[in-house]
C-alpha cells in the first residue's frame, strides 16, 4: 500500500509488486519465520536464484521489483538490518528499436519522410514541393498518355469492325 500511495501506481504495477512481495514469502516460509520485519538479504538472493532456475522470462522486471521493495524496506527501516539488495540482472533484449536521437543515420531518414529529428512534423522546403509535385504531375502525365492510348485503340477497333465510333465513344464525353 505504501508504494501504491507514494508512487500513484496503476492497477497493473500494483499487481507486479504483489506478486514480488508473495514470492518473498516462499523463503519465509522455508524459514518458518511468519513476521514479514524478518526478511534478510538472503531470502531476496533466494527469490533470484528460483527465478532464474525455472527459467522466468520476465526476470528483469521482477528483480527490479524486488530492488523496489527492498530499497523501501529499507528507507523506511522495517527490518533490524538493511537488507542493501542489489542486482546485475540487464533487460535480455532491448524492449523497442530505439535509436539514439544523435544517429546520423536515423535523422536522415527522418529528414527523408519529412519529420524534423527532434519528432515535429515540419514543412517541405520549396524545392522539396516543387521536386514533389512534379514527380506526381509526371505519373499523372503517364497515366494520361496510356488513357489516350487505350481509347485510340478502341477507337481504331471499332472502325475496323464497321462500328460508329462516337457512338461508342459518346458516354465518354463530358456533358
Amino acid at each position: 500500500m505504501y508504494l501504491q500511495r507514494t508512487r500513484n501506481l496503476k492497477f497493473s504495477m500494483v499487481a507486479a509488486y504483489n506478486i514480488a512481495v508473495r514470492r518473498l514469502y516462499n523463503p519465509l516460509f522455508e524459514r518458518r519465520v511468519p513476521d514479514p520485519t524478518q526478511l534478510t538479504r538472503g531470502d531476496f538472493d533466494r527469490v533470484v536464484a528460483f527465478l532464474r532456475e525455472s527459467g522466468y522470462k520476465n526476470l528483469y522486471d521482477a528483480i527490479s521489483h524486488l530492488q523496489v521493495i527492498a530499497d523501501t524496506i529499507d528507507n523506511l527501516q522495517l527490518t533490524e538490518i538493511a537488507i542493501h539488495f542489489e542486482h546485475d540482472a540487464k533487460p535480455e533484449k532491448r524492449r523497442h528499436n530505439y535509436i539514439s536521437l544523435h544517429d546520423p543515420a536515423r535523422i536522415a531518414q527522418l529528414k527523408e519522410s519529412g519529420i524534423d529529428p527532434d519528432g515535429a512534423r515540419r514543412r517541405r522546403s520549396f524545392e522539396e514541393r516543387i521536386a514533389h509535385l512534379q514527380a506526381e504531375n509526371a505519373a499523372l502525365i503517364t497515366q494520361r498518355d496510356r488513357l489516350y492510348e487505350a481509347l485510340s485503340v478502341i477507337a481504331h477497333n471499332c472502325l475496323l469492325k464497321g462500328l460508329d465510333v462516337e457512338g461508342v465513344l459518346g458516354p465518354l464525353r463530358k456533358q
